[in-house]
This record gives structure tokens, sequence and C-alpha cells, in this order.
């Protein structure tokens, strides 16, 4: 480039000139250019999305309720625990437990023997003859059997006792009456069959709402016998509901039926510790296990600092509310159940209750159903048959602790920052994908966890959170996307055709921070005597011309898909290949330099400094350089530098040395392809290189010719002799070479080189010419 170097301007007085092709884009003002760019800790709104997420989702987790939003956030948890138990699906039930259900085959066929205390005396003894262990009762007796009204009972009662030997005529009437008199001892018949029995449990309801009264030493049997008062006493009930006193003392032991529907209208735990006055009653279900394994009632225990039940070598662990969370086992009838109707009339097997804890309760469609994760109507009686399997299991549902459900949604959050962490540079749908990784990892995790080990980890909470940290991730990327379109156009839009920026702007992953090595070609070009021409020249004058050969020039680069990559003085750098990476490169940079010749055709008459016609050198190369974005921290340019940028720079050079218009190293011939015509012109040892280059002109494209030679044969046979040291031979081939082609520069110089050789080659010839400057 006439013995510049690349750091070479215009002077100043040009550079400052407006509308410049070749000018640099004006600088931004301070507060405009801060309007392009994101904060540098732009990517830290999705850290922050996460923590608010977190702490606002799953707050109540941690004792920061949220009016309104806690109870829709444990809705939804809880119908997410229904789909676990779905996912999961039912578990074979233990063989401990049987019901025995006033069903819809009883009340046809047997009514009375629910309506009657003497119906449910008899079911009681064939439930204690058919060998259950411990009888439960999911129902009250809590108010005497009518049958006759007091008076008239009494009369009866009298009028037989007093019959001592009646007439036989009266027999009759006074066995009719007998049985009228039976029928009234409903009661007292129940009563001996409970104690008779020795192992009947008893319900009892511990209400929080007002009540009536019941006797407290009838519920003494309820009570747990030994109680360790924790921090937080259980729930205190207002009222008790139970059977009579009579029963109650009859009984082996008694426990709560108590049962609640969450917020979701379901039944997924069940009350295992009430507080009533002095005392703390224990559940139907613990107390009906303790009965059937002869535990007395001194060794239960409510253990209240570690908030967890004993029954002899049973330990139950409750939630924070005293409150056991049901592992359900499937739908109704998971358990062995058997109709009233069969235990009464002995139709029932043998083995059906022997050494089991028997239920008795409800199971008719219109009584005591609730809804559970498996069952739209499922009787009540078996939450307590649930109780007590999952008690025998010990594999009850745990509830993660509030603080770790926290910490786990806080870390699944923040691998969205990281993702979406430009550092990463990762492409949107590897965020998009490693995103719907991280959470189903998180959902099957946990599902791993229920289904495995019992534990229910929060999951609605993190997938809120989530979903906001990701809303939050999304914008910024979305935003820092669309600013960095923004700059790239800017950046690029002086030295890139504007349909190369829309498929670079779509292709952003060609463009690596810091450079990367990549196979390109770079194009130089220089106009001829510039410094002598722009020495005479006034700048105004000098300006317009430059725009006049730059605006041309600029349009055959950006149209053969080349990035403009700088200005230096008057000589253009183009690299092609870079940023975007393209396959043909080679052939895109011959193409811009046979567009550069013709383009130069039609403006030489008219664009001129002097009386000599505007003359270039055009240099090619192709190679491995590294390309990207550099400069300052304030500034940066995409560019390309390496040993690839400076042999088109000195092959540029070398076009004046050499008389041509382009010349073109072995690589960009090599790959431009056969439409494209080239002659070999020389080897060349460069400055700064030990090794010998092949260096080529370019003759011709498909559509355009730039030098036509006859018997191009003689030539290379002329070179061929050169190089082997017989320089007769090749002067001959030259002249006669020459005579075809009088204007070729090339074989002007060979001779001229020839005549100061001689005949015979020096020692060590390799036929290899060394470039003395640049």
């Amino acid at each position: 480039m006439n013995g510049r170097s690349f750091s070479s301007t215009l002077p100043r007085a040009i550079r400052r000139k407006t509308g410049s092709i070749f000018s640099p884009r004006p600088e931004s003002k301070p507060g405009k250019e801060a309007k392009l760019k994101l904060p540098r800790t732009h990517w830290l709104a999705g850290i922050l999305a996460a923590a608010l997420g977190t702490l606002f989702f799953s707050g109540q987790r941690i004792g920061l309720d949220i009016p309104g939003l806690a109870d829709f956030v444990e809705g939804l948890e809880r119908r997410m625990l229904d789909l676990r138990f779905l996912l999961r699906g039912p578990e074979p039930a233990g063989p401990e437990c049987a019901i025995i259900a006033f069903d819809e085959k009883t009340y046809a066929e047997s009514p009375e023997l629910n309506r009657k205390r003497v119906g449910w005396s008899r079911v009681i003894a064939a439930a204690k003859a058919a060998g259950a262990r411990a009888i439960a009762v999911d129902g009250f007796f809590d108010s005497p059997e009518v049958i006759l009204p007091d008076e008239l009972k009494k009369d009866i009662e009298t009028f037989l006792d007093g019959m001592r030997d009646p007439p036989a005529i009266l027999e009759p009437a006074l066995s009719l009456l007998g049985r009228v008199r039976e029928e009234t001892r409903g009661d007292e018949r129940l009563e001996e069959t409970i104690r008779g029995a020795g192992n009947v449990v008893l319900a009892l309801h511990a209400g929080i709402d007002p009540g009536p009264a019941v006797d407290d030493a009838a519920l003494a049997r309820g009570r747990f016998g030994q109680v360790v008062p924790g921090p937080i006493p259980p729930p205190r009930a207002s009222h008790v509901m139970a059977s009579l006193p009579r029963f109650c003392r009859a009984a082996a032991a008694m426990g709560t039926i108590t049962t609640f529907e969450d917020q979701t209208f379901s039944s997924r735990a069940l009350p295992m510790a009430r507080a009533y006055k002095n005392g703390v009653f224990a559940p139907l279900s613990l107390m009906a296990l303790a009965v059937s394994e002869g535990t007395p009632r001194g060794a239960t225990a409510f253990l209240g600092p570690s908030r967890t039940l004993a029954a002899g070598r049973h330990r139950v662990a409750l939630d924070r509310d005293y409150n056991l969370l049901l592992n359900f086992r499937g739908p109704e009838g998971s358990f062995a159940t058997h109709s009233v109707a069969d235990l009464v009339q002995g139709r029932l097997p043998p083995e059906a209750l022997r050494d089991r804890i028997v239920l008795i309760g409800n199971t008719e469609f219109s009584h005591d159903k609730t809804r559970t994760p498996f069952s739209q109507t499922y009787p009540g009686v078996e939450l307590h048959c649930t109780a007590i399997d999952n008690i025998l299991r010990g594999d009850p549902l745990r509830r993660s602790p509030g603080w770790l459900d926290a910490i786990l949604c806080l870390t699944l959050c923040l691998l969205l920052p990281l993702f979406y962490w430009p550092r990463l540079s990762l492409r949107p749908w590897s965020q998009m994908s490693l995103s719907l990784l991280a959470l189903w990892g998180y959902l099957a995790a946990g599902q791993l966890a229920f289904s495995r080990f019992e534990i229910w980890a929060s999951a609605a909470a993190p997938l809120f959170s989530f979903s906001v940290t990701w809303i939050a991730c999304l914008a910024q990327a979305y935003l820092g996307e669309g600013l960095r379109r923004l700059r790239l156009r800017r950046m690029f839009a002086h030295f890139l055709a504007p349909e190369v920026i829309a498929d670079l702007v779509e292709h952003q992953e060609d463009l690596v921070p810091g450079g990367e090595r990549r196979e390109l070609s770079v194009l130089f070009s220089d106009i001829r005597d510039f410094t002598q021409l722009s020495e005479r020249t006034p700048p105004d004058e000098l300006v317009r011309f430059l725009n006049a050969y730059f605006a041309p020039m600029t349009g055959a680069v950006l149209e053969c898909g080349g990035l403009l990559d700088k200005y230096i003085g008057d000589a253009v750098m183009a690299v092609f290949g870079a940023p975007r990476r393209r396959p043909e490169h080679a052939s895109q940079a011959v193409r811009c330099a046979i567009e550069m010749h013709r383009r130069l055709s039609q403006i030489e008459s008219s664009l001129r400094l002097g009386p000599e016609p505007l003359r270039i050198g055009v240099g090619l190369n192709t190679g491995v350089a590294v390309a990207g974005l550099m400069g300052s921290r304030d500034h940066l340019s995409y560019t390309a530098v390496g040993d690839t940028v400076n042999l088109a720079s000195r092959l540029e050079g070398l076009t004046k040395t050499y008389g041509v218009f382009c010349l073109a190293g072995e690589a960009t011939r090599r790959a431009a392809g056969a439409e494209y015509g080239f002659r070999e012109v020389d080897r060349v040892r460069v400055k700064g290189k030990s090794e010998p280059v092949a260096i080529f002109e370019l003759l011709s494209g498909p559509d355009h010719a730039i030098a036509q030679y006859q018997e191009l044969d003689l030539f290379v046979r002329a070179i061929e002799a050169y190089r082997e040291g017989r320089f007769a031979e090749a002067r001959s081939r030259f002249v006669a070479f020459g005579e075809k082609n009088p204007s070729d520069p090339v074989c002007a110089l060979y001779l001229s080189r020839l005549a100061e050789l001689g005949d015979a080659a020096p020692p060590g010839w390799d036929g290899v010419y060394t470039q003395r400057s640049k």
C-alpha cells in the first residue's frame, strides 16, 4: 500500500468532513448511547425475580402469609398432591384392618340392625365371636333408645315382675309383653355386650365450636395416658360429643373420629390430638391399635416437643397442626369390607375377621362420604382404616419443612438466570430446553420422593416462582436481544449489505465475543500513487474525489456479501466469511475484485486527480484468521487479524511491483472455483516470512475479463525454466511470450531480472523473489 502501515489515516481535516461514505460513524452523545445499552447487571433481574417469587409464593411455608394468596397457593398445592397420588397409583393395604359396613345390602335386608340398640348389640357380639382383636365403632350412642314412653315402660316392668304364677290363659299375653320389655332394654343389652366383649373402642368428637358438655369422668378412656406438653399445644376443643356415659364406661377405650375438609373440600389428614380441659384426647385409630395389641392406656403418650404420639412400640409423627397426613392406599374398597347383614347371618368366611382390627361404620351412599385423592365418595370409616394402616406400615406422609421447600424453590428458580446468563451465550432453544429440563427434573424428583419415601415436597409454589422468574428472564433476554439487534444493525450499517445484516441478526452465534479462529478471505485495495496525489490536491477536492471513488468500491464489497472492515487512508479492507460464516467466501472475494475492476473501468475516465488515469491494486488471500469484536471497553468494532490478513496486504503491495490489477494467494485460487481464471506469477518470500508463497494474477471471471494473454503455455514453461536456473531457455521463452503479449508487465519484469542475473544461476538459487518492503 505504497509503503504505508495500517494505522495511517487521512488528514484530520478530511476526516472531519461529514456525509462521507468512508468517514467513521459520528460518535453518539453520552446520554444517547446509554439508551441503547442495558445495565451490565441486567441479568440480575432473573435473580431478583427468583428471590421475590420464592418469598411471595413460599411465604406461607415459612410464616409469611399473604392474605388470599396463601390459601390459593396451598389449595393448588393440595390438588397437586392428589395428582401425585394418581401418578403413583393404588397400593395394597395391609391385612390387619377390616370394615363391617352398614351398606345398601344391610339396609335392604335388616335395617333394624342399625336402627335399634339390640341390633348393634348383635353386630358387636358377632364381630367378637368372629375373632376380632379390637372393635372400633365409627358412630355415637349419644341418647337413650326410646321404644315406649318411660311411664308405660315402668308399668310393663312392674306388671311382669308382679306375676309370680300367672294362669295359663295369660301365657300368650305375658310372652308378648316380655318381648316388648326386651325391646325396651336395648341400651342395657348394648352396654352388656360392649362390656362383655372387652375390646370395643367407642368414638367421640372433639369440636372447636360451642356445644353441649359431657360427663368428664366418662371420657377418661379417650385421653392419652401420658402427656408431655410442647412449646405449641394441640388445638383445644370447646365441646365434646360422645356416647352415653354408660356406654363410655363399658368400653375398653375411646378415641376421636373428628375429621375436617381443607380448602379444597377434601379430607387428606386426620386430627390426632385435641386438648380438652386437663387432658389430650387420642384418635380412634391409635386407641383401636392399642387395644388390639393389648397396650394399656397408660402406655399411650402425647409428646408435644417432638409432635409425636406413642402407643406401645408405635411412634407416629404429626405435622405442625398435630394432624396425620394420610397416605391413601387407593379408592374406596381398598380395605376388606363386609356387610353387617352377612356378619350377623353367619355368611362370612371364618377367617374374615379373625385377629383383625374391625371398624364398624356406614358406607351406604347417603352416609358419611368425603372426597380424597382417589375418590369423590370415600367412606369416612376408611379414613380411620387408612390411619391405622399408615401407623402399622410406618409410612404416613411427611411434609418437607417450610424452610427446605423455600430453599429448593429458590435453587430451582436460580437455575434460570444461570441459563440466561450472557456469559454462557446459550442459544434460545438451549435455554428453553434447559429450563424445561430443570423444571421436569424438580417435579420428577418430587414425585420420586413422594412415591418412594412418602415425602410431600412443595410443587405449586415452585411452579409459580419458576414461572415468574422465567418471565423475567425471557423479558430481559428479549429486551437484550432487541438491543443487541439494534446495535448490530448500527454497527454494521455502513459495512454490510442490508440483507447480510438481516441474516447476521438472525445468526448472532457467529459473533463470538473476543474473536475466534475461522477460515475467511481478505481483500485489500489501494489507489496507486495516492500519497503524491493527495499532497498536491486541496482537502475539499480530495474528499469529493474519495467519496466518488469509495462509493462504487464499497458497493462492490457489500453486493458481493463482504464486510467492509475499514478504510485506511485510500485503502479498503474487506473480509468475506465473517461475521457470517460463508463456505463460498473465496469466490465472493474474487468476484468482488472483478466487480471493482468493472466499476473502475466505468469511472476512470471521469474520476482522476491528475493527467494519469485512476489505477488501483487489489490483494486477495484465504486462510485462518482471528475474527471478532475488538477494541476498547467503550468502543468495539468487528475486524480480522492474523497472518492471512497480513499476507493479503503484502499481495496488494506486490501488485505495484508486478504491475497487475490483482494478486491472490494459492488458497484463494484453489477455493475460488474453475469459473475464475488465474495465472501463476511468481513465488515470493514476503517481508517478515521465511517460507515462500505462490502468487497468482486474477485474469477473469464468468462475465468479465481483467487481462487476456495469448499462448499462456509459453509463460508457464518460461517460469519453470527460470526457477530451475535455465536462464537462457527462460529468456528465450519470455521473449517469445512478450512478442505475443507486448503489454504484459510481468514478462517485462522477468526479462529485467534475467538481464541482471546473466546466463548462470547463482549458488543456492531457488527461483524465489524476496520482497524487501511492504
